[in-house]
């Protein structure tokens, strides 16, 4: 389970997605009592795909999605190496900057890549992919598994790739229960 009032860090997929979705809205009432933030970098992936598929208005009204730069003093040194251990490729940088971002402030980073996802948790950051964040949602009463089945396949058709589709939502919650986190002190940029 992710930490009560943690500070996620949002990589391209999940934003994407439920954009694509129209359903922003819903997925920042999934994360209400985080604080949700993605990077600077990941915003430039998202506006770029925002213009050409037309959903730009729709990332500007995300309020609850706060942009950081990766470039405080103590954010470089992480930011390079996660940019080499990535391979800094076209598409990686945002991956990067995510779980940068994640280390130095003791965040979670939120990415659906698997390859980034263990390449993240291998060198130590709590990292957690799109189903976890509505498995939780699930699991504090904002919504139910029934609920979130055309949610789900929704997103799928959109080309999001999960290990499950909406029917088995469920199953795959059941598979893959919340499991307690250690409390993380989450240091918030201003």
């Amino acid at each position: 389970m992710i930490p009560v009032r943690a500070l996620l860090v949002f990589d391209t997929s999940a934003l994407h997605h439920f954009a694509l979705a129209d359903r922003l809205d819903v997925l920042g009432s999934f994360v209400e009592g985080h604080v949700a933030v993605t990077t600077n970098a990941v915003r430039q992936e998202l506006e770029r795909s925002a213009a050409r598929d037309g959903w730009l208005g729709l990332l500007s009204a995300a309020d609850w999605l706060v942009t950081r730069h990766v470039d405080d003093l103590d954010e470089l040194v992480p930011l390079g190496r996660w940019l080499e251990r990535t391979g800094a490729g076209r598409y990686d940088r945002g991956e990067a900057t995510v779980l940068a971002h994640a280390e130095v402030h003791r965040g979670v980073a939120i990415m659906d890549d698997r390859r980034a996802t263990r390449l993240g948790r291998r060198f130590g950051v709590e990292v957690h992919g799109t189903l976890r964040i509505i498995a939780d949602a699930c699991a504090a009463g904002r919504t139910s598994a029934a609920a979130v089945a055309g949610l789900i396949d929704t997103l799928r058709a959109s080309g999001a790739r999960y290990p499950c589709d909406g029917a088995g939502f469920g199953e795959w919650m059941r598979a893959n229960p919340s499991r307690p986190v250690e409390r993380r002190q989450v240091r918030i940029i201003r």
